[in-house]
């Protein structure tokens, strides 16, 4: 049998060795890095507590790629909607609002570029819609930019539910020589992904988020017009034809 000395000591020894391990649960916690959100100043745009159903197969993404732009801003391609490879050769930005014409215009030449460039060519294509409701760089929103924010967030939201179907969807929005009406993007949208899922994740606010991701790059790029085309050193704005673009791209670019 344990004398009273015997038993008070046991039990001091067990309450510390509790505390103990309550401790170093709390430092693991306390350690255990969070995940980029949207918008920040990081390399990532994705935030992964997104209340949508993608990233399921985030474990089977590629290795992190960064690209650098406006200076000393660094994006990770695997978190931004991408159009082609994320382990392409050559990887810009492109700024643009898919009720722009002259965005219309640049969506045929940066195809050109595709065309060329093949699988070496990837962008990262962000929409910024041309309108204050989901742009606080917008003054006053013009009539054919009323639908923009809608179909910025339904192309956001099939690029985090299926990323292989973005660059599809994308082409299909820019296709006709005006502006899809956000109906028929919807339905197309649905098409691709599935209503249930459209819904869900356009429900959880998360393309909304992105947009606003995108639209505090777009101000830092100096807002203004568009389509911009973002390198490490310089913007091309404006509809600058293929010629001009594949040109900078092998400048920009090709650079060890």
């Amino acid at each position: 049998m344990m004398n009273t000395l015997t038993l008070t000591r046991f039990v001091r020894l067990s309450l510390a060795l509790t505390l103990c391990g309550a401790l170093d649960s709390s430092i693991a916690a306390q350690q255990t890095p969070s995940a980029p959100q949207p918008g920040s100043t990081e390399t990532s745009g994705k935030d992964d507590k997104n209340g949508d159903s993608a990233d399921k197969a985030d474990d089977a993404r590629p290795e992190r790629r960064v690209i650098r732009i406006i200076g000393d801003t660094k994006l990770d391609v695997r978190h931004w909607p991408l159009l082609g490879k994320p382990d392409a050769k050559y990887v810009f930005v492109e700024m643009f609002d898919y009720t722009c014409p002259h965005c219309r215009d640049m969506h045929h030449e940066i195809d050109a570029a595709f065309k060329k460039f093949g699988d070496d060519l990837a962008v990262l294509a962000l929409p910024i819609p041309l309108n204050a409701t989901c742009n606080d760089q917008v003054g006053t929103t013009e009539s054919q930019h009323r639908e923009s924010c809608e179909l910025a967030n339904l192309a956001v939201a099939v690029w985090r539910l299926k990323p292989d179907k973005y660059h599809e969807y994308h082409d299909w929005l820019f296709e006709t020589e005006n502006a899809r009406t956000a109906a028929a993007a919807r339905e197309q949208a649905v098409h691709l992904v599935g209503k249930e899922s459209l819904q869900k994740s356009l429900d959880s606010q998360v393309p909304h988020k992105f947009i606003q991701s995108h639209v505090k790059l777009y101000a830092k790029a100096g807002s203004g017009s568009i389509p911009k085309m973002l390198f490490p050193n310089m913007t091309l704005v404006g509809n600058v034809g293929s010629s001009k673009l594949c040109e900078t791209i092998e400048r920009e670019l090709g650079k060890p």
